[in-house]
């Protein structure tokens, strides 16, 4: 992982780079990008005509701020690197009592690097320790800090601003407790708010444990990723408000001053331990399952889609296009039996039924034989190993979600060579999670696949956040649980909630790599 390049740096090298890379070609192409994505979201909009342009360019501009003080104003880098070697040295603490349990198994030197034995202890300790903060009303303190800020800047309700920065050190079920007596009177606008910054967020636990995953066990690499995944965090913040207050518009007016819940984990010190020990300890179980289920789908799934790439190209496109017939076929009969109205649609009189339904029969039939005795041809996988030049031997899960969303990941800037790579690290974090988006993004940095530097530095940004379909369901049980009435409301904003998340990490990406 150390020995990737960028240009004539290596990882480490373009971690301590401070200049401005003025590109107008890239900084074209990242205004292109955001402008693209801010389109996708007011294509999604309930309210087009409602949406303030004012709060939305506001919430941006912050987003380019951040980005530009963490990337380029030493004070601020050396800030962000200082919490960073904090995650590190909790890192260290956790390290302590993985080793009473694990003992030498915990040793990468002499067992390698096992998830199981360093990632998941992370997880649990630093819910532990999140829980004890909470306690002591020191995350209350940041929270509440930052939360009067950005609702000065950026006009926001005191609640929505309270959950939104909220989500920035812990998770997105635990947020809203922050806010919990006000979630029952908010507005669809400051709802969509809760649950799109839920979804573009990362919790103070993972965060830690993709810090540990990400850095390798190298003491200087998990600061500097922990000071881009803790950028990535922040500026989702903003990034949540952009997106969401275009596809939810607030049209109604709303309290600007709101107090954190007085609710504590526990009676006292060792309780609130206990509790945050114990939810730690669900995360971990259910990660540990999550990835092992996931993963073992994956290997399935790419079985037989290896098995199908075997196939040669032209009887494989020929066997779909007698598909296709067979069904286009069948459905003009179905239409024809059952007098449908959808006849009109498809413009075709009742007496050329007979004709069409023949016709898109013969062209299957004729497809099936074409697939099943045309003797020559390249087979898939030898087409798409000559069309990735080796990089690819045959057709896979990965391969397909990575053209699948290249086009997007084009615009956020990434070099051409790895859009790809980090299409498909997208496609795994929305399908799957941002677990094995992250954990694919580790082994990537250790088989040293990048091109470019930058593009795993902006992958980082990309993966940024708990969108995907799982946290659609999470987030509609955990918030409805604390305010059933609003039920039906996150139910129907729940995809959109899902695509909110993922436009805000891109824009993060986007920006990020303009100024690299």
């Amino acid at each position: 992982m150390e020995t990737i390049n960028h240009g004539s740096g290596t990882l480490e090298t373009i971690f301590a780079e401070r200049s401005f890379n003025f590109d107008m070609l890239s900084i074209t192409r990242a205004m292109l990008g955001i402008a693209t994505l801010i389109f996708i979201a007011w294509l999604f909009s309930v309210d087009r005509k409602a949406i303030s342009w004012n709060t939305v360019i506001k919430s941006l501009i912050i987003q380019v701020v951040i980005a530009f003080l963490v990337m380029f104003v030493t004070p601020v880098q050396d800030f962000f690197n200082f919490f960073g070697s904090c995650f590190v040295a909790v890192l260290g603490w956790t390290k302590a009592g993985s080793e009473f349990l694990f003992g030498a198994f915990v040793d990468t030197g002499k067992f390698g690097y096992i998830f199981a034995f360093q990632i998941l202890p992370t997880i649990i300790f630093f819910s532990a320790f999140t829980s004890l903060l909470f306690y002591f009303g020191i995350l209350q303190k940041i929270v509440w800090l930052f939360a009067w800020l950005m609702s000065r800047l950026i006009k926001l309700s005191g609640a929505e601003s309270l959950s939104t920065v909220a989500n920035i050190f812990v998770g997105m079920n635990e947020a809203p407790l922050v806010v919990k007596p006000y979630i029952s009177k908010m507005s669809r606008s400051e709802l969509m708010l809760v649950m799109t910054a839920g979804m573009s967020t990362m919790a103070g636990g993972v965060l830690a444990a993709y810090i540990g995953m990400l850095g390798n066990g190298i003491p200087e690499l998990e600061i500097q990723f922990a000071r881009h995944l803790l950028t990535a965090s922040v500026m989702a913040a903003p990034g949540a408000v952009v997106i969401s207050k275009i596809l939810v518009p607030q049209t109604m007016k709303t309290e600007q001053n709101a107090e954190i819940s007085k609710d504590k984990l526990g009676a006292n010190v060792l309780e609130a331990i206990s509790i945050g020990t114990i939810d730690g300890l669900k995360l971990a179980g259910n990660v540990a399952a999550m990835l092992l289920v996931f993963y073992a789908l994956i290997a399935g799934g790419n079985n037989i889609i290896s098995w199908l790439g075997s196939f040669r190209l032209m009887s494989a496109l020929s066997f779909c296009i007698a598909v296709a017939g067979g069904c286009m076929a069948y459905w003009i009969v179905f239409l024809r039996k059952n007098r449908s109205s959808q006849i009109k649609f498809i413009r075709i009189k009742p007496s050329q039924i007979k004709y069409c339904a023949i016709s898109f029969g013969v062209m299957s039939l004729l497809f099936t034989f074409v697939a099943m005795f045309y003797p020559s041809g390249d087979s898939i996988n030898s087409t798409v190993s000559n069309f990735t030049d080796g990089r690819h031997t045959e057709l896979s899960l990965q391969l397909i979600l990575g053209y699948v969303f290249a086009p997007v990941i084009w615009l956020t800037g990434v070099a051409m060579q790895d859009v790809p790579l980090v299409g498909q690290l997208l496609g795994q974090k929305i399908i799957l999670t941002e677990f094995v988006g992250y954990s694919e993004l580790s082994n990537m940095l250790a088989s040293n696949v990048f091109t470019e530097t930058k593009s795993a530095i902006m992958a980082t940004y990309v993966l940024c956040g708990f969108a995907n379909f799982a946290s659609v369901g999470i987030e509609i049980g955990g918030i409805g649980s604390i305010a059933p009435n609003q039920r039906a409301t996150l139910s129907i904003f729940g995809m959109r909630a899902l695509l909110g998340g993922t436009l805000a990490a891109l824009i993060s990406a986007t920006i990020v790599g303009m100024m690299m």
